[in-house]
């Protein structure tokens, strides 16, 4: 937002007097306080603060004058420095001449960090983290802009994940990032990130790409909408160095709540979690609900355990209604799409993709998606063109192009929750192309 809380409070209020700003009734407590909250943008602002007695209609008025600047700052860092002489004799015997060298030498060890969240010109609201984490000086910035896959062991550390203050104090992480750098700036609709993110490629049908990954993202949306709501433009590019693989595991849903992933050590956050309602007969996907963190479901990355707060049954039917086949209905499929820690993986490959959409007066958009994947002797490609033509919000005709290069991660499929897989069968053919045309009529919305 363009502008800036501001809190207002205040005490002593007289037993039986009411308050209110701004002519809007404000609740005091039994201790005659109040306190409340506004959101107002960059300029000079007046709040009319008045106090009156029950069938008083003018009672006491005070002018609250406020300046709104806009800006915020906030800042805080350190830095360590430790300076160690070591000396061995007699029977001290090295691994090896460079820890030889080393207990006989002078080390010095440091550590940089910050964290930092700012508002530029009221508008532009910044956040940024660097932790160099404690090293040999010389080599303090090594890799300083490459994902650390030891963050496996912060993600057990018992002093992260139960922290015992003793008073209502909880710990917040407004950063996520796998690596030493985080920055973030966001403004209106827009975005320019590094440090984790998922790529979100899923507006379509045949170029969908979701990844979790650590690097660069840009994501770009015009203030200028169509009169059904959409941005008249998008554009939306990532590029990462890979340090993680992807994978994807199904599961038909066993009446319970338990699921385990076919692959363990999860990089935390990279989880994207939906259930899908398949036709029995075709498998085409009738209906997709996204799953919520916390909400909808808990994951234990590290075990790549999943448990849902509600169960997932294996067939849905409309309005539930008892048929005499018990087994007749669609079916609900658990999808998880996540990265994770294999034991042997070709790090360090590039993975880039961008997308963009443009629509042309109200009713008529054209978009377009090209990503490339570099693996060792399995590069993914995937390139896509998409038309739309929009009369209302159920009343369009889509059509889609997508061309692709090898595989983008193996499927694994389970029925029984996680305790055994079996791998869905590929075609030999390393390139394919699809097409695909979807039209809706909404009567009602046409005045029909």
């Amino acid at each position: 937002m363009n502008g800036s809380r501001v809190r207002v409070r205040g005490n002593n209020i007289p037993e039986g007097y009411s308050l209110a700003i701004n002519g809007n009734n404000v609740p005091v407590d039994t201790k005659r306080q109040f306190v409340t909250e506004y959101i107002l943008p960059v300029g000079k602002h007046q709040l009319d603060v008045q106090i009156h007695k029950p069938g008083d209609k003018e009672g006491l008025i005070n002018k609250l004058d406020v300046d709104v600047s806009g800006k915020y700052f906030f800042l805080i860092g350190l830095a360590d420095l430790t300076v160690s002489e070591s000396r061995g004799s007699g029977n001290l015997t090295a691994v090896s001449p460079e820890e030889r060298e080393r207990f006989d030498s002078v080390q010095t060890d440091g550590r940089l960090a910050f964290y930092l969240k700012g508002k530029i010109q009221g508008k532009y609201l910044l956040t940024a983290q660097a932790d160099t984490r404690e090293k040999e000086i010389d080599k303090l910035f090594t890799g300083f802009f490459k994902a650390d896959a030891q963050d496996l062991f912060r993600r057990i550390d018992p002093d992260l994940y139960y922290p015992v203050y003793g008073d209502d104090s909880t710990t917040v992480r407004d950063v996520d990032t796998q690596g030493r750098l985080y920055v973030r700036l966001d403004w209106d609709k827009n975005q320019v990130l590094w440090g984790n993110f998922n790529t979100e490629f899923n507006d379509t049908n045949l170029t969908q790409f979701n990844r979790g990954l650590y690097g660069a993202k840009v994501q770009l949306r015009s203030n200028e909408t169509t009169e059904l709501g959409d941005p008249k433009t998008q554009f939306q590019a990532f590029a990462s160095e890979q340090q993680t693989a992807p994978g994807h595991s199904e599961f038909l849903g066993t009446g319970g709540s338990l699921y385990y992933l076919k692959n363990t050590d999860v990089l935390s956050g990279s989880e994207q979690v939906s259930v899908v309602i398949r036709d029995k007969d075709s498998d085409r996907v009738l209906g997709e609900t996204k799953l919520v963190p916390g909400r909808d479901y808990e994951m234990d990355a590290f075990q790549g355990r999943l448990i849902l707060n509600r169960p997932l049954q294996q067939i849905v039917r409309d309005q539930n209604i008892i048929l005499d086949n018990p087994n007749s209905g669609d079916k609900q499929v658990l999808v998880v799409n996540y990265e994770y820690f294999p034991d042997s993986f070709d790090s360090g490959s590039l993975v880039a993709g961008v997308k963009a959409k443009q629509w042309f007066g109200d009713h008529f958009a054209a978009g377009a998606t090209y990503v490339e994947d570099r693996r060792s002797g399995e590069d993914y490609k995937l390139e896509g063109v998409d038309l739309t033509f929009q009369k209302g919000k159920g009343t369009y005709l889509k059509f889609e192009n997508a061309n692709s290069e090898s595989f983008s991660a193996p499927i694994f499929y389970s029925d029984n929750g996680g305790f055994s897989f079996f791998e869905v069968p590929t075609t030999e053919q390393r390139k394919g192309e699809s097409n695909s045309l979807e039209g809706s009529l909404n009567f009602k919305e046409l005045g029909i």
